[in-house]
């Protein structure tokens, strides 16, 4: 849900910048349907690989990449 909550938030920036387009200008419900289900599977692949997969650099970089396209969208 974290990694969708990212993607909603790259989205809009990504699709002002041209780095992909969508064929109506919106993003489809399909797109966020599927990051959850990939983001979901590659996470349960992880879990159950690392005996400690906690990272204290990965909360950050999130935070940092949250925040940052989060802002792009409020300015732009």
């Amino acid at each position: 849900s974290l990694m969708l909550l990212l993607d909603i938030a790259l989205e809009p920036i990504a699709f002002q910048y041209n780095y992909w387009q969508w064929d109506f200008k919106t993003v489809p419900l399909q797109n966020y349907v599927a990051w959850w289900l990939v983001s979901f599977i590659m996470l349960l692949g992880v879990f159950s690989f690392l005996k400690n997969p906690r990272n204290r650099m990965g909360y950050w970089v999130y935070v940092v990449q949250l925040a940052f396209f989060s802002l792009l969208n409020i300015l732009n």
